[in-house]
């Protein structure tokens, strides 16, 4: 289990996550929230983030997709955009990390 931080709308949110699955071949690993800040606002809330060669390429790069599913607690909770925009940044901020160890 790993405690996740990220900041969404200004603001810091805290979760216990959980790595539920794990796919070297299909290089892809899910995440489920058990507790904290998102929690909070949702029964369930699973990330899933795919990486895939991109087709024809010669210098090593891939396409990166992240899947978000999740059961809101209630109808009063909107969609978790800031915590997708997120995951979108995090993507940006690997890259450049990666980018720079090259």
């Amino acid at each position: 289990m790993v405690y996740g931080i990220c900041t969404v709308g200004g603001s810091a949110i805290v979760s216990k996550v959980n790595v539920t699955a794990v796919h070297n071949k299909n290089r892809s690993i899910t995440w489920t929230v058990l507790e904290g800040d998102i929690a909070k606002d949702f029964k369930s809330f699973n990330f899933s983030l795919d990486i895939t060669p991109r087709h024809g390429a010669t210098d090593g790069t891939s396409m990166v997709k992240w899947s978000v599913e999740y059961e809101k607690a209630n109808g009063d909770v909107p969609d978790p955009v800031g915590i997708i925009t997120a995951c979108g940044l995090l993507t940006t901020i690997m890259d450049l990390r990666l980018q720079k160890q090259a």
